[in-house]
């Protein structure tokens, strides 16, 4: 696979990030809120720290396409608005970080809430952590660049900049969340089958 061919599906990578978070969240399952009592927490990880471990790893391969997604997002924007593909950049790692962190989270959670050495007040500590998620800083500043970056179309722009207000208003938060994995989708695609000239996101060989 050539540079040329590689930057044209790159975009995919918000499709794929997408698919990826909806999988990590079928792996894992129903999982108990923040306010769970010990004694069911204890019963819920012995029966399903296996699943919750295995959805953490699912959710760091979404990081990894969360990445070039924006990596993507960042090449089409440096070109017509620096300052804005600076943002774009900066916020992308953020997000990055805040779903690595989740992941780890749900990882470790996983592989330690059957250790004997854990306390149950330690296991509610990391299933809150867990369960309450990242801050979505990243995203809300990510989207919100891509709004008024003019690098997708405007039916993707306008959406872009309500749900990056929606990511840090308390209440609906987390919805707005669920929502940016189904424009990441739409994103990825649409810019996949409306290719520009961009700059290749890996050099081209020889």
């Amino acid at each position: 696979m050539n540079a040329n061919t590689l930057g044209r599906i790159a975009p995919l990578a918000g499709a794929a990030y997408a698919v990826a978070m909806i999988v990590g969240d079928l792996v894992v399952g129903q999982f108990p809120d923040s306010d769970a009592s010990v004694s069911k927490l204890t019963t819920y990880y012995s029966n399903h720290h296996a699943h919750v471990a295995a959805g953490g790893m699912v959710f760091s391969w979404a990081t990894i396409l969360l990445a070039v997604f924006g990596c993507v997002l960042w090449s089409r924007a440096r070109a017509i608005r620096p300052s804005v593909a600076a943002a774009i950049l900066v916020a992308t790692a953020v997000a990055v970080v805040a779903d690595v962190q989740e992941a780890t989270l749900f990882a470790l959670v996983g592989h330690a809430s059957t250790a004997s050495t854990l306390t149950p007040s330690a296991l509610q500590a990391l299933h809150i952590a867990g369960s309450e998620g990242s801050l979505s800083t990243g995203l809300a500043i990510l989207l919100l660049a891509v709004g008024v970056a003019e690098i997708v179309p405007r039916w993707l722009a306008w959406p872009a900049i309500v749900l990056g207000i929606a990511q840090l208003v308390p209440g609906i938060g987390f919805f707005a969340s669920m929502l940016f994995l189904l424009w990441a989708a739409v994103a990825g695609i649409a810019l996949t089958v409306r290719p520009r000239s961009v700059r290749q996101l890996v050099p081209a060989m020889g």
